[in-house]
C-alpha cells in the first residue's frame, strides 16, 4: 500500500478547516462559560485542560489530572509543560474566545475616562485663546468648528 503524498497547501487548509469546525463545535461551551460563575468557570477550565492533555499525551485521566496538578514548575518535563500551555491556550481559543476587534476597541473607548488635562503648545494655546475669543461662549466656537468639520 502506497501513501498518499500531500502537499502543504492541502496541509494547512485540513488544519484550517478543522481550526473553523472546532470553533464553530465549541460555540455552546463559550455560551455557558460567558455565563457561568467564577467556580463553575474553573471547573470548566479544569475539564477543557484534563480532557485536552489525554488527547495530547494519548494518557488516561488519572495521568492526566497528575499532568495537570504537577505544574509547570519542579521536575515537569518539558512534554508535560507543553500540553498544559497548550491545554491553556486551546481553552482561551474555544471556550474564552476574544471579543471581536471592533468590539473590544468600543468597550475600551467606552472604558477610557476623558482626559481633563492635555498638553498644547503655547502657540497652540494662543491661536485657541484667539478663536475663542471671537465668540461669546465656548458653546457657539464648538457649534462652528462643528459646523466647518461637516
Amino acid at each position: 500500500m502506497s501513501k498518499a503524498t500531500v502537499t502543504l497547501s492541502q496541509f494547512a487548509f485540513n488544519l484550517g478547516n478543522n481550526d473553523r469546525l472546532t470553533l464553530e463545535a465549541s460555540l455552546p461551551f463559550h455560551t455557558a462559560y460567558v455565563s457561568a460563575t467564577p467556580e463553575q468557570k474553573a471547573q470548566l477550565k479544569h475539564d477543557w485542560q484534563v480532557g485536552y492533555i489525554q488527547g495530547k499525551a494519548d494518557v488516561d485521566a488519572p495521568t492526566a489530572e497528575r499532568i495537570l496538578s504537577g505544574g509547570k514548575g519542579g521536575r515537569a518535563s518539558k512534554a508535560s509543560i507543553d500540553a498544559i500551555d497548550k491545554s491553556y491556550s486551546s481553552f482561551k481559543y474555544h471556550v474564552v474566545r476574544k471579543p471581536k476587534a471592533k468590539a473590544k476597541a468600543k468597550a475600551k473607548a467606552k472604558a477610557a475616562p476623558e482626559q481633563a488635562h492635555q498638553r498644547v503648545s503655547k502657540a497652540h494655546r494662543a491661536a485657541a485663546e484667539a478663536y475663542l475669543a471671537q465668540f461669546d461662549s465656548v458653546a457657539d466656537a464648538i457649534t462652528a468648528l462643528r459646523a466647518v468639520a461637516k
